[in-house]
């Protein structure tokens, strides 16, 4: 449990070992806020914290995420949301960097209720769950040089909103840059909305402010909300608003219809949110543009989704559950595209209509017999400024 003013120095070779039928998260400050039932913001934080070195291995050992389960904040009085091998929040000036995360089924690091963070130099392997996760309220961080294989998750997701198993405060996230990520077969999640407690008070979670820069291996980028598949009244009551976020330097080697879970992928950008000042520039697409255009994939989406869950694999209807929000409406408005690059050429010629798309959602009248279910929703793109395309 990590102080006020406190660094953790480890050798970059030392292991560090999560003992098997360990509850606990490897490592967490002192002064936690639990934020699930209220909105709240840093009192009494812990500051000038320092973990530097190590690899951390949690044996793929996992309990599942619940209000009692492994990896979280406390063995007596687990904070709903807090499960993380590291876990920071209500922190002011934090520095991670330097490590390995490996054979985790769990987040590898969550951090929220933060001012003022700076990860760096982080290396996943054999990892199934979501990276950095930062939930907000955040503001001011630096994430950058993170390397990783194969992972079965966001290698860095920003929720400002978040389903409550999986974040224990809820909030804007603003200031934050993220850089030089590279990844084979990942996604990246930027996941705005309004958190609703128990009482019917709310607290706004927009993502504003934001850089995402020199970016390898994502086939997605996921601007979009999920209801809880597991608990259908946890969801955000709006699909949220994202304000000046900047893509540049985004290269996709991969790209695929089909993600994470099998589910369907759309757009290398799919926006279900409402949105103002998103700029994409350079963005480069590991195909040719006849190629691109024949995966069926966009290189913006706005608008809802639909997804059939079967639980457990179940054959039996009733046990299916929607994964998004069908019946959802967003509208993008001022969006720049500056150069968007094919292996063949450059996109200056290339049919707007064959870049964004505003998704029309239809019902399926067949449901359940084919799926997904489908649903009344739709996207709006207004006033693009096309730098480089002229068709």
């Amino acid at each position: 449990m990590m102080e006020s003013g406190y660094t953790l120095k480890i050798d970059k070779d030392q292991r560090i070992v999560l003992l098997p039928g360990t509850r606990v998260c490897m490592l967490r400050n002192k002064n936690l806020i639990a934020g699930n039932d209220r909105s709240v913001f840093r009192n009494n934080p812990d500051t000038n914290i320092v973990v530097d070195g190590g690899i951390w291995d949690a044996l793929n050992y996992s309990y599942a995420i619940t209000n009692s389960g492994g990896f979280a904040s406390d063995a007596e009085n687990p904070i709903k949301g807090a499960t993380a091998m590291m876990l920071f929040s209500n922190v002011e000036d934090v520095i991670i960097k330097n490590i390995t995360f490996i054979n985790s089924t769990i987040f590898a690091v969550k951090i929220s209720n933060a001012e003022g963070l700076y990860i760096s130099d982080i290396v996943f392997e054999n990892y199934h769950k979501d990276g950095i996760h930062v939930n907000g309220p955040t503001s001011y961080g630096i994430i950058r040089n993170l390397t990783g294989e194969n992972m079965g998750d966001d290698m860095v997701a920003f929720n400002a909103w978040d389903w409550e198993t999986s974040a224990m405060t809820f909030g804007c996230i603003e200031y934050v840059l993220a850089e030089n990520l590279k990844s084979t077969h990942n996604e990246f999640r930027l996941l705005p909305g309004r958190k609703t407690y128990a009482d019917k008070t709310s607290t706004e979670c927009p993502i504003n402010n934001c850089i995402i820069r020199n970016v390898e291996g994502v086939y997605t980028f996921k601007l979009y909300g999920q209801p809880n598949c597991n608990k259908l009244e946890d969801c955000s009551e709006i699909m949220g608003n994202i304000e000046n976020v900047y893509f540049d330097n985004i290269k996709f080697p991969e790209v695929t219809d089909k993600g994470l879970g099998n589910i369907p992928v759309s757009a290398l950008f799919e926006v279900c949110a409402d949105t103002n000042n998103i700029h994409l520039d350079n963005i480069l697409i590991d195909n040719t543009a006849d190629e691109f255009k024949a995966t069926g994939v966009n290189l913006v989406n706005s608008g809802p989704l639909s997804a059939t869950w079967k639980k457990g694999n179940s054959q039996n209807p009733d046990d299916w559950t929607e994964l998004f929000y069908p019946d959802a409406t967003c509208e993008m408005n001022n969006t720049y595209i500056g150069e968007v690059t094919f292996t063949d050429k450059v996109a200056e010629n290339c049919e707007k209509k064959d870049l964004l798309h505003e998704v029309q959602m239809i019902v399926n009248e067949d449901y359940p017999n084919t799926t997904p279910k489908g649903g009344t929703g739709h996207g709006i793109i207004n006033d693009v400024i096309f730098e480089k395309i002229n068709k």
